[in-house]
């Protein structure tokens, strides 16, 4: 709904705060409804290939909506800190390498399960009503509990949720604390340092929702590989 009203009134390039939430919004798309859809197909008609693809390009989607957080927090805290340098004209090529490099980065941390992930079957049978047995094959991807799947894990927990949480922390710490010191030295208008707080608060509140809805999976997760969850 977000990317269909952006795309409408044409405010996807007005500036990169923009095109990054048209590209989150895209991400989530992509995510939420059409990976499941090649994953139902995948049941029946999956072989090896499609699982080691499908698993990559699940993980990577996650990790780039992280990802897309990280590249709004890096605008925020230029907006603030150079607001000068933010005022230059943006090009077709900058926003072509932000999601270079937002999806570079999540295929680069997702390509470890391409090695440990692993294709099952399992054949599943049900009655018809006139009473004879109708099986059918169903093929799904497994992660072993093993040291690859461990390693996996533990590597994609660190690089898709750790340290773009812990660099969001410290960009938007940064961006409050210089507001509050050129707001109380009145290097900064009172009115343009409330506007700025609180587009920043919502951008923090916005992020303290996706990191309250993944960190659970995150941890499970990572908890369940190594058997103590």
């Amino acid at each position: 709904m977000v990317g269909f009203v952006m795309l409408r009134s044409g405010k996807i390039r007005q500036s990169i705060l923009s095109f990054l939430i048209f590209h989150l919004s895209l991400t989530h798309l992509l995510l939420h409804v059409t990976i499941p859809m090649f994953w139902n197909i995948h049941t029946s008609k999956g072989n090896s290939s499609s699982c080691k693809a499908l698993v990559l390009i699940d993980l990577a989607c996650a990790t780039a909506i992280f990802n897309s957080l990280v590249a709004i927090a890096w605008d925020r805290h230029r907006n603030v800190l150079r607001p000068f340098k933010s005022l230059a004209p943006r090009n077709l090529k900058t926003y072509l390498l932000l999601v270079a490099a937002i999806w570079t980065y999540a295929f680069i941390a997702s390509i470890p399960f391409i090695y440990s992930v692993r294709r099952e079957s399992k054949i599943i049978c049900s009655k018809e009503n006139n009473g004879t047995d109708k099986c059918e094959e169903f093929s799904f991807c497994y992660l072993p509990s093993d040291w690859k799947n461990q390693l996996s894990k533990t590597i994609y927990f660190l690089l898709a949720f750790v340290i773009p949480l812990l660099y969001m922390f410290f960009a938007y710490t940064k961006i409050a604390v210089s507001l509050w010191q050129r707001s109380k030295n009145g290097t900064i208008h009172g009115a343009v340092a409330k506007c700025k707080v609180r587009s920043t608060r919502l951008m923090v509140i916005a992020v303290l929702g996706f990191v309250f809805c993944w960190a659970p999976k995150f941890f499970v997760d990572l908890l369940n590989v190594y058997g103590v969850y």
